[in-house]
């Protein structure tokens, strides 16, 4: 058997191969030299001299033919020899070109491939020799798979190194790699660069953990933190204001403050290695298109989709404006938006054909036919063909449907639905990444659960996720919810929180941890000091309760004092929340020796609880939790009048808890009409329409009746009520009847109303109002009348008081002779008590602007109150009963002449005392009378006013006496006082005395003795001794409001007492010492009374 030395080629290595014949074969002699030529031959095509292989060949092993013909295979090789062999020039970029062996008449393509000034390949020519060589402008460069602004690691990555950036940092594109993928690799810089890790704080859950922020498998989940035993953790004390990491390369881990700057790595996966999430929802013509790659990295990248089943116009032919997108597609010969214009002109004939612009780059395969214009992607690069291939790749915008998701609990199991789920999708996963939490866990502030029970598409557009609750064991009560990543931007999709709260009762329990590096290790915030804590306080807790300690929220930390204030919750299935449990739990959290203790609660509910506000004791009653509340049995009022309610806030974590009260209010009680007036002015204040204000309207009227139940409060709301009443066309016997009656009303409420809101100012101005829209027309009742005169219709001047009974039922009578104008004793005649004039110059003036202005209908409005109960003020000022409201409606002009008010005194004693007043209005104050000149006729005062407003006559004496009285008589003694309250052991005993007093003796025990029960004694003569040292006083305003006060203290009225009492001694700097003693001498009375004592002693400490 003779043996042929074979030379083979085989993949990328030639060796030599012993081939064994056979005896028929040895038969045909030298003639199988001819094969071993062959075969040798076709190792030469693949094997360099040193049978070193030429790798850019394409292998293919030759067929032996079965029998070898001399004629065809000489026992002499025929293969032509090479005429020009390799050669190295240099391009015009001086790079080195090599053109490769080559024979007679073939042409060459150079490694790499030389191009000329058009960008098209310049090939050589081999004749005898080579031809000249053609200009090489340039060079083809090799495909890098990186964008531009990205550099490469080999074909798998794409990375830049941001040179300073805060955290987060300014990558380029959205980056989602795993740290620990690239943490390995040899791109970092000698800088500490910026991790993916960071602490967020939050209101929910106080100061977190470090946590990856990467959208990878470990996203948010606690980052391990070593500490002292492997020294990778850098930790100085502090870390309040280090929120971020940096890495000290293959040294350490350092917080440091995020909007710090430190160099940063943004790396990618190569995008032929990223399966395509972003353009996994792309549609065209509403038809689904699937075999879609992204087009860069940023989501204004196109998508370029390779399709054989759609036929799109050109103007969708994708372009690969960037290199590395050739990379996308390289296993089939597909149409591309490229175009052979064969113009010669142009700087180069080859176009994109969407944008129509001309290529910057090429990637030509080495056989390309220029003559040919079908831009093709071939495995070996672009080319151009006669005709389009049944394969396109098109360019599309991604119509990116935003995912959402929805949790909803389901027979007891969370289902998580995500509509739109492709956004969601990641490189080659088929399946949503989605991350669910819970807070509900019972070592951890939140919690990554590990797994779901089901998931998968229901459709082609929504996905499902189910998973179940935690353990009862190893939970409790609290909230769910889960995250994704919607591709490429990486934004963060968050579901609803939902929660699971299966206990009836969870408590809280707010502790403060002092010194806490000699409890914990190291550094506070590890997962396994959280643990420490909550064994802590499990510790702490009697093994017989069925509760356990869950930690919740670390709500602050003083890294200089080492104090860290933590939310505990206790948890157990048998809580019953109740009133006992609530206190044993508290009792507990209270007595335990770990942590101090700051508060309790539960999540229910809000106790009932006093709180002080000015001086007051206010109680809030139990509320349950997001309600809110009054305080019981009344109502805490700002000066705007706003009724202040608390609200039982708070959240399930931090447990219920009252809202801060913000204004400052004063607390009053509810009556038995309070109700009512509240509803009546939400009411008014919803509606106000007309018919509803008339029906409001009448309402208030038949609770006016019931003036003996007033408060401040009730007075308060009347006078809002009657304001936002007022313009709208009020039925005025309504008014009047509203009016008269709160005249009844006691002063201290009169006056703690008008001191603290201004409300009996405001009532006045209502009336006004209403009064001045009224038509012609008398109203009189009781307390009050009014009457509105046209005054060209019955020429009226003015109007008189006359006849006036007992009750003061009064005619107003209408004064239409002009003579009395200049005739006072025609004015006064006997029967009248007083009477309103206008001047004829201003009569006159009045009726000539009527005739110019024809909307203009002049009227007279005159009110007419039977006491001064209304205009109440703090100063020595005494009033008159009667006050006259006077107006002329609409009337724009300066007066030419006065209104005239005529007033009786019958008694000549006190005329020179008489004041003319009007009561003065002040938006930011209460009002108050304000005095002008008085002039003198007969037996009467006259005055006259060149504006409007309500006008009196004022004094600092009694005028009363001669004056008709409407209210009831003044409450007359009956006997002065018992002896026995003249003994030593009744010092600063008030006694009983008339309101209307002027004067009173004050002896040295600060005992009050009227005046008038001097004449009570039958032995006169004997009285000083009986009253030794007692110094007669003048009665000031002051003191007749603390009077009054008196009055009512001895009828058991304490809370308008207590009211005006503050009211009165706001200004206690004018208070004379006299007035001073009589304050204490009340208090001390009071305080032996069942009355507030902490609203007395408030009192007190004003005075002193």
């Amino acid at each position: 058997m003779a043996t042929l030395r074979v030379l083979l080629c085989i993949g990328v290595l030639c060796f030599g191969s012993d081939v064994v014949l056979s005896n028929s074969e040895e038969e045909l002699g030298e003639s199988y030299q001819s094969t071993e030529l062959l075969l040798c031959e076709f190792c030469d095509q693949f094997c360099d001299e040193n049978h070193d292989p030429i790798t850019h060949v394409p292998f293919t092993m030759p067929t032996l033919p079965d029998a070898v013909d001399p004629e065809i295979y000489p026992q002499k090789s025929t293969t032509p020899t090479p005429q020009c062999y390799q050669e190295i020039t240099q391009g015009d970029t001086n790079q080195t070109i090599t053109w490769p062996d080559t024979n007679e008449g073939d042409y060459a393509v150079s490694e790499p491939i030389c191009l000329d000034d058009s960008l098209s390949i310049v090939k050589r020519h081999c004749s005898d020799n080579w031809d000249d060589v053609q200009p090489c402008s340039s060079v083809q460069q090799p495909i890098d798979p990186c964008p531009s602004d990205l550099k490469s690691i080999g074909d798998r990555y794409c990375y830049t190194i941001l040179d300073k950036t805060t955290f987060p940092p300014k990558c380029p594109y959205p980056t989602s790699m795993d740290w620990d993928e690239y943490a390995n690799l040899n791109i970092f810089p000698k800088e500490p660069v910026w991790m993916p890790v960071q602490r967020i704080d939050t209101n929910i859950y106080g100061i977190d953990l470090y946590r990856h922020n990467n959208p990878d498998f470990k996203y948010n989940v606690p980052f391990q933190i070593c500490t002292k035993s492997c020294r990778t953790f850098f930790y100085n004390g502090t870390f309040l204001d280090k929120k971020c990491q940096v890495y000290h390369n293959n040294t350490h881990v350092e917080a440091v403050d995020c909007d710090a700057e430190y160099p940063a790595i943004c790396i990618y996966d190569a995008l032929a290695y990223k399966a395509s999430s972003y353009c996994g929802q792309v549609y065209f013509d509403s038809t689904f298109i699937t075999t879609c790659k992204q087009g860069g990295y940023s989501s204004e990248s196109l998508c370029l989709c390779e399709t054989t089943d759609m036929t799109v116009s050109k103007s969708v032919l994708a372009e690969f404006l960037q290199p590395h997108q050739n990379l996308l597609f390289v296993n089939h010969t597909c149409r591309i938006g490229l175009r052979n214009t064969k113009n010669q002109t142009a700087l180069s004939p080859f176009m994109w054909t969407t944008s129509n612009s001309i290529i910057n780059y090429t990637n030509w395969a080495p056989k390309v036919d220029f003559s040919l214009e079908v831009g093709v992607m071939t495995s070996e690069g672009w080319a151009f063909a006669d005709e389009s291939p049944e394969c396109t790749i098109y360019q599309i915008p991604a119509t990116v449907k935003p995912g959402e998701l929805n949790l909803f609990i389901e027979n007891a199991s969370f289902v998580l639905n995500i509509t739109s789920y492709k956004s969601f999708l990641s490189n080659n996963n088929k399946d949503p990444i989605v991350y669910c939490f819970t807070d509900a866990d019972v070592k951890s502030i939140y919690y990554r659960l590990a797994e779901f029970s089901e998931a998968g598409p229901v459709d082609g557009d929504n996905y499902t996720i189910k998973f179940s609750p935690i353990d009862v064991d190893q939970s409790g009560p609290g909230y769910y919810w889960c995250q994704a990543f919607m591709h490429p931007n990486l934004s963060v999709v968050t579901s609803n929180r939902k929660k699971i709260d299966n206990f009836t009762g969870e408590y809280v329990a707010l502790f403060r941890l002092n010194n806490y590096e000699e409890k914990l290790s190291s550094f506070p915030l590890k997962p396994d000091n959280l643990e420490t804590l909550q064994n802590l306080f499990e510790n702490e807790i009697s093994t017989h309760i069925s509760f356990y300690p869950r930690i919740f929220k670390i709500n602050g930390i003083d890294e200089q004092k080492k104090e860290m204030n933590i939310t505990f919750h206790l948890t157990s299935t048998e809580a019953r929340n109740t009133k006992n449990e609530f206190n044993m739990l508290e009792r507990i959290s209270v007595e335990q020796t770990i942590f101090e203790f700051l508060d309790f609660r539960t999540v229910h509910y809000c106790p009932r609880v006093k709180t002080q506000h000015t001086g007051q004791t206010i109680i809030w009653p139990q509320t349950i939790f997001e309600e809110s509340t009054s305080p019981l049995n009344g109502h805490c009022v700002t000066e705007n009048v706003t009724f202040v309610q608390r609200t039982c806030t708070g959240n399930f974590i931090d447990g219920a808890h009252w809202s801060d009260i913000e204004d400052e209010c004063h607390f009053y009680s509810e009556s038995l009409v309070t109700d009512d007036l509240i509803r009546l002015a939400a009411q008014i204040n919803q509606e106000g329409d007309e018919q509803v204000a008339s029906a409001a309207l009448a309402e208030l009227y038949e609770i006016s009746q019931r003036y003996d139940e007033f408060n401040t409060l009730d007075f308060v709301l009347t006078a809002i009520i009657m304001k936002n009443i007022a313009g709208n066309n009020p039925d005025l016997n309504n008014v009047s009847g509203i009016v008269s009656n709160l005249m009844r009303i006691a002063r201290a409420v009169l006056l703690s109303a008008q001191l603290n809101f201004r409300s009996t100012d405001i009532l006045l101005e209502a009336i006004d109002t209403a009064l001045e829209r009224g038509n012609a027309g008398e109203w009189k009742k009781e307390n009050f009348a009014a009457k509105v005169i046209e005054i060209e219709n019955e020429e009226a001047f003015g109007l008189r008081l006359q006849n006036c009974s007992s009750n003061c039922d009064c005619d107003l009578v209408t004064l239409t002779d002009s003579s009395i104008l200049y005739n006072a004793s025609l004015i006064l005649a006997e029967t009248v008590d007083a009477a309103i004039c206008l001047s004829s110059e201003l009569y006159e003036q009045i009726v000539e602007y009527s005739k110019s202005n024809s909307s203009y209908t002049p009227k007279l409005v005159i009110s007419v109150y039977y006491g001064s109960q209304l205009f109440v003020e703090l100063q020595n000022i005494t009033s008159s009963d009667l006050v006259f409201g006077v107006m002329l409606p609409e009337f724009p002009e300066s007066f030419k002449g006065p209104v005239s008010i005529y007033y009786f005194a019958n008694s000549k004693d006190h005329l020179s005392d008489y004041n003319c007043s009007y009561w003065k209005f002040n938006s930011n104050a209460s009002g108050s009378w304000s005095i002008e000149d008085t002039q003198e006729i007969s037996d009467a005062v006259v005055c006259e006013f060149y504006h409007l407003t309500n006008f009196g006559f004022t004094s600092n004496i009694d005028i009363t006496t001669n004056l008709p009285m409407c209210l009831p008589e003044h409450k007359q003694l009956d006997k002065c006082f018992p002896e026995d309250q003249f003994s030593s052991n009744n010092i600063c005993r008030l006694i009983d005395f008339d309101l209307a007093l002027n004067q009173f003796c004050l002896l040295e025990n600060l005992t009050l003795i009227p005046t008038e029960c001097f004449d009570s004694f039958n032995e006169t003569a004997n009285l000083s001794e009986i009253l030794p040292n007692c110094t007669k006083y003048e009665l000031t305003k002051a003191l007749e409001n603390l009077l009054e006060l008196l009055e009512n203290f001895n009828t058991g009225s304490y809370e308008p007492i207590l009211e005006l009492l503050l009211t009165v001694t706001d200004s206690y700097s004018t208070l004379s010492d006299v007035e001073l003693l009589f304050v204490v001498s009340f208090i001390k009375a009071m305080n032996d009374s069942t009355v507030d004592v902490e609203l007395l002693t408030v009192c007190t400490m004003v005075v002193f």
